[in-house]
């Protein structure tokens, strides 16, 4: 990977219309490039094949894909399906195919490891090192989905971020992945079918946390309906039908436990 070339799904589509002016191409190569990234979900120049060798070429000579790569797999007796994702520097994170018999669910991480240490979580004992790109986001959802049609023939119907990391503590990132899912010209996926899960960080911006591990569920109940008066940025970000759910463990990451080795009842929610 030459890091000397710049990564082209960073680029936002008004981005990209000022790359191809620059270029001296034409400005609808804009959108048939921001269709196949997104909407396609390309990861290479090769692929765009209604663009001429020649511009493809030039393009290969200035940007690059940065795709995350398949890693290892586990599958669970009752069928769902662990994975690890090695990102382009070399960092892993987690995604999780849960399967049902009605709808198929990707669970997925926002952050390489998390800074929150919440009591019930095992990637609290994990050092966050960075966030993920919205692109990186993207790409467990293509992934997923290809394991959900390689194993059960079925695509994905739902997603929710309850893998590695605080997905508001990532706030811009999620919220373009997001729009990249549900965009008409993207995976075209509905916001309903799509939740986030927060340890109760109110947003992107105050970082408010809720003592979930010391107060019981009417006290949380309570503090959310503080917080969720500033959820209007989630609302409209997923078309005006946010969705929030009480804190709970990541998706294959199991919650933590007494010394014993049984489930300590004061983490369960």
């Amino acid at each position: 990977m030459d890091m000397a070339k710049k990564d082209i799904r960073q680029y936002n589509r008004n981005d990209l219309l000022e790359v191809m002016i620059q270029l001296g191409e034409k400005p609808y190569r804009a959108l048939q490039i921001y269709q196949w990234i997104w909407n396609r979900s390309a990861t290479s120049f090769d692929e765009m094949t209604n663009i001429s060798k020649t511009f493809r070429s030039l393009l290969k000579e200035q940007f690059e894909f940065r795709p995350i790569l398949p890693d290892l797999q586990q599958t669970s007796s009752d069928g769902t399906l662990k994975a690890s994702f090695r990102l382009f520097d070399g960092n892993l994170v987690e995604g999780v195919l849960i399967p049902a018999d009605h709808r198929m669910t990707a669970c997925i991480s926002s952050q390489v490891g998390c800074s929150l240490s919440c009591a019930f979580c095992a990637t609290g004992y994990l050092e966050r090192k960075r966030n993920l790109s919205p692109a990186e986001i993207y790409d467990q959802v293509i992934q997923i989905n290809r394991m959900a049609e390689e194993q059960y023939a079925k695509p994905l119907s739902n997603i929710v971020f309850m893998g590695m990391g605080e997905p508001l503590l990532n706030y811009q990132n999620v919220m373009q992945a997001i729009e990249h899912m549900i965009s008409p010209e993207g995976l075209g996926i509905s916001a309903k079918r799509i939740t986030l899960s927060t340890a109760g960080i109110a947003s992107g911006q105050l970082h408010l946390l809720l003592g979930i591990t010391c107060c019981n569920r009417d006290s949380l109940l309570n503090l959310l309906k503080n917080i969720l008066q500033q959820g209007a940025g989630l609302a409209l970000a997923f078309g005006g039908r946010s969705k929030f759910r009480f804190p709970r463990y990541p998706c294959g990451q199991g919650r933590r436990e007494r010394s014993g080795g049984s489930p300590d009842p004061a983490y369960c929610p």
